[in-house]
């Protein structure tokens, strides 16, 4: 019997559908619209703590850009990335201001 492997690996796309892929001769990334191996994050919390990263440079110089990871493997999953609000500060970012409810209104 063939044995099948799936490999799974993580990307971060722009919400212009655009991958982050790594350039191997000067280290940085960039936004390319052709998927490649140098698009991919072997793990998970690699691709979130990049993705969080780029949201909250993004925030801080005012920038309207969407970030956000996906899993691929047999299927393509959105993994809906965010900064936790306990975590802003260590990024950068100021401290989110409560919305006012209709309760604390009246």
């Amino acid at each position: 019997m063939a044995k099948t492997t799936t490999e799974t690996v993580f990307v971060i796309k722009n919400q212009n559908g655009e991958f982050l892929e790594f350039q191997t001769y000067n280290g940085l990334r960039t936004w390319t619209s052709e998927f490649n191996d140098r698009c991919t994050f072997t793990s998970q919390n690699a691709a979130t703590l990049y993705c969080r990263n780029l949201i909250a440079d993004a925030q801080l110089h005012g920038v309207d850009m969407e970030f956000d990871v996906f899993k691929h493997n047999n299927q393509i999953v959105e993994l809906d990335v965010t900064i936790p609000d306990n975590q802003r500060d260590s990024y950068g970012l100021p401290e989110k201001v409560a919305e006012p409810t209709a309760e604390s209104e009246g």
